[in-house]
């Protein structure tokens, strides 16, 4: 018997990551041989027909759906980062207490779909480790969070928490996994990838680091799907359409034909989706071009040598930052539209007085480094109010990020 398990937020009722769900256990289901059981971990409720139409599904294919409520103490529940996402990245915590009878699962994110059979990745031996999965590629700095625990740390490993083999015989006997989070929290509770890190700290010697094959990230680390040789392509076992790479936003190319397989799979399927994912292809090809060119302006600037001053001094403006200096191209300061940071420092360079900052300079350029889209909107308007001109004055980090990533 393979043990699968996924954690679903019942409190935001989303189609979306209801139809994500569903495609996951679809795309188990469809490409595995072997009698699966299916361990769904939900917070909050549901007073519609999802959840029995999601049975049905799995047990045509004569598997079984155990539904498993998670009660997330009121530490976690406190902390003040994690309803940026969902306090469901928690319940892997729980997985040991919740399933004593349960000697090892496989973890899936719901933006995740298996496109091969799950029973490569369940006899992966784990005799004397704890958790296994598949490590960032490129360099920690893309993850680096900039935190309290990093300060005092070095993360030399760090595994993607959307797909992990969990030996849970093997953590009951190292620790009481809970109580160490609850700890673990008290200490460095601005933690945001909080699974990753734990890990990482109660884990180190015990952990297995997969070949990349046995998760391909979509949008963030690594080559892009369609760049892989085909060996590569046929031999992924797990898709993760990893942040702004999901499948109703976003068009992927040759990933995305995986995901509406399986989707049509699913009782929630909606032609509707299609469509708008259809339009979205249009869109997107210009978005392409247009990207290209702010790219290219970008690249252009740099023979002059401005000075470049970057707009934002959360976690992405650092990590460009990091990039930037790492292919020799110098930051001169940062600056923020939060006064108590003007003045200070971050990172060794100075924080500007916005004003001063969004002076129009020939020597000087502006890196918006705000990744959250609605404030990379608001910041980007307010440049322009300033007389600044895009292309020329400031551009976009969003855009540029991943190209100098690459390069």
């Amino acid at each position: 018997m393979i043990h699968i398990a996924a954690s679903i937020d019942f409190t935001k009722v989303n189609a979306e990551y209801d139809a994500y769900l569903a495609t996951l256990c679809a795309s188990i289901l469809e490409n595995t041989m072997a009698d699966i059981t299916i361990h769904v971990f939900f917070i909050g409720a549901r007073t519609d027909d999802y959840v029995e139409q999601l049975e049905k599904m799995v047990e045509c294919h004569g598997a079984t759906l155990y539904l498993h409520e998670v009660p997330i103490d009121a530490e976690f529940l406190a902390l003040s980062h994690i309803h940026t996402w969902t306090p469901v990245i928690l319940n892997k915590f729980y997985f040991p207490q919740l399933l004593p009878a349960v000697e090892k699962i496989i973890f899936f994110d719901l933006d995740v779909i298996v496109k091969r059979d799950v029973q490569e990745l369940w006899d992966i031996p784990m005799e004397g480790l704890a958790v296994a999965g598949v490590q960032y590629r490129n360099s920690f700095s893309l993850n680096r969070e900039f935190n309290s625990y990093e300060e005092r740390h070095t993360i030399d490993m760090r595994v993607n928490g959307g797909m992990v083999i969990m030996n849970l015989a093997e953590i009951r006997q190292t620790c009481d996994l809970l109580a160490e989070a609850k700890s673990f929290v008290r200490a460095y509770p601005d933690v945001k990838g909080l699974d990753e890190v734990l890990f990482h700290h109660l884990f180190h010697t015990k952990t297995k680091i997969l070949p990349p094959h046995c998760q391909h990230f979509l949008g963030m680390d690594g080559l892009l799907f369609d760049e892989e040789p085909k060996t590569v392509q046929e031999a992924v076992i797990a898709m993760h359409y990893a942040y702004e790479s999901k499948p109703f936003h976003y068009v992927n190319g040759t990933p995305d034909r995986y995901f509406w397989q399986y989707f049509r799979c699913t009782p929630f399927y909606d032609e509707r989706a299609v469509d708008a994912w259809y339009a979205r292809v249009g869109l997107m090809r210009a978005a392409l071009v247009n990207g290209r060119r702010h790219i290219r302006a970008f690249y252009e600037r740099l023979r002059e040598n401005p000075e470049i001053v970057v707009f934002g001094t959360g976690v992405f403006a650092r990590k460009l930052v990091c990039y930037l200096t790492a292919r020799n191209i110098c930051v001169h300061a940062f600056t923020d539209n939060a006064p108590e940071r003007w003045g200070t420092h971050v990172d060794g360079l100075p924080v500007l007085i916005r004003d001063e900052a969004l002076r129009c300079c020939a020597t000087q350029i502006i890196l918006l480094g705000i990744i959250n889209e609605r404030n990379n909107q608001a910041v980007r308007q307010q440049l322009c109010a300033a007389g600044l001109q895009e292309e020329l004055d400031f551009f976009d980090a969003k855009i540029i990020f991943e190209d100098i990533r690459r390069n």
